[in-house]
């Protein structure tokens, strides 16, 4: 049985999470998680997005899920969007990518041009 603390700290765990996919914030990290995804390996790389984010402690940023972008061959895609400049397509993700992703872009602001499509406007 757990105590009154822990039970706490699981439910601000629990909350946490659930921030970083319904709060707006600096940041949205859009991860396709449509059929052709999925094969590619989108649930790993939206996992380990969301655990690299909880591990550089950032707050103010938005995790979400979406569907087909419309070019398989480009999977996993993750979307990155910051109000005020264009939006970055990275493509073929890996759990690797993604951690340099979340380390670069997300907490140094540099994109990482080498696993982009381009940056376009929204």
């Amino acid at each position: 049985m757990k105590s009154l603390a822990e039970l706490e700290k699981v439910q601000q765990e629990v909350y946490r999470r659930i921030n970083l996919r319904t709060l707006k914030g600096s940041y949205t990290v859009s991860v396709a998680m449509d059929d052709c995804g999925m094969a590619a390996g989108a649930r790993q790389v939206l996992l380990t997005i969301l655990d690299e984010i909880d591990q550089q402690g950032l707050e103010n940023i938005r995790v979400v899920q979406t569907g087909c972008l419309g070019d398989c061959k480009l999977e996993p895609v993750v979307e990155i969007f910051q109000e005020g400049h264009p939006k970055t397509t990275y493509i073929q993700m890996t759990e690797e990518k993604a951690r340099q992703i979340v380390k670069s872009h997300l907490v140094q602001h540099q994109v990482v041009e080498a696993s982009t499509i381009g940056s376009n406007k929204k």
